[in-house]
């Protein structure tokens, strides 16, 4: 089924039993803290779709590299974040959204844990809570989409970030933990991982592993399309509109 097929029928989903359900919070630490939490989210199937969807429209038909829409992802968050006090501040945070949709498409399809907590808040201030839910929901939709092989144990149970900010946005979240000692890329059976080395509660030096090879394929896809451009063209990062604002395969909708 296409990606514009999937997305249209689980936007059905959405508009009822996605705004519907019921958040499931963090899993606390073990009692012996034998690892960082306890068991993987229970998400509904249709939002771990989502979540999916997300990534591989992200991964697969943005223009933008995922460095430049994490740069681009990280400006909007600090932004949004930084007018957000008050219900009068946020009249220009809501603009910053529009903004942000009008380069990287449609908010709702952007598999960013730190944009869907930031816009989560916006809408709190602003009183909205039905957008403030869908973007909780949403966030928690990419938290499970990152558990399904397993909670970072080892490289048979890495976690899925689809974007590198979502391992920070994971340790953060599920295992209230944001001490980081070293990170590396390695390959495994032919696979890109990154592997984290952090501190858990008991101050124990624990390796939590995550599985980027989706965003190293994306990365390799497109070194590809550059490498068969004409020289005449020079380098190119991502293609732009007439106004300079990099164009992509999503027509932006606003949802604010």
């Amino acid at each position: 089924m296409p990606a514009r097929t999937l997305f249209a029928a689980l936007g059905r989903y959405l508009s009822v039993a996605l705004l519907g359900i019921a958040l499931v919070p963090s899993a606390p630490a073990r009692a012996d803290d034998s690892w960082i939490v306890d068991e993987p989210l229970n998400i509904e199937p249709a939002l771990i779709a989502h979540a999916d969807l997300a990534c591989q429209l992200t991964l697969e038909e943005s223009n933008l590299a995922p460095d430049e829409l994490e740069d681009i992802l990280a400006a909007a968050v600090a932004g949004i974040r930084a007018k957000i006090a008050t219900p009068k501040q946020a009249v220009d945070a809501v603009g910053l959204a529009a903004d942000l949709e009008k380069i990287v498409g449609p908010l709702d399809l952007i598999p960013s844990i730190a944009l869907h907590q930031a816009l989560a808040d916006l809408s709190k201030t602003l009183g909205d809570h039905r957008r403030q839910q869908l973007h909780q929901t949403l966030a928690f939709a990419l938290l499970g989409r990152m558990e399904r092989q397993g909670l970072g144990q080892s490289f048979d149970q890495a976690l899925q970030p689809c974007l590198i900010e979502n391992e920070y946005g994971w340790l953060a979240l599920r295992a209230g933990l944001g001490e980081r000692q070293t990170q590396k890329t390695v390959s495994h059976n032919g696979q890109a991982y990154d592997v984290l080395e952090i501190r858990d509660r008991t101050r124990n030096l624990r390796s939590v592993y995550f599985d980027i090879d989706a965003l190293w394929q994306a990365y390799q896809r497109r070194e590809d399309v550059e490498n068969q451009l004409p020289t005449t063209q020079g380098p190119s990062t991502s293609p732009a509109t007439e106004s300079g604002a990099p164009s992509l395969s999503r027509p932006p909708q606003n949802p604010y």
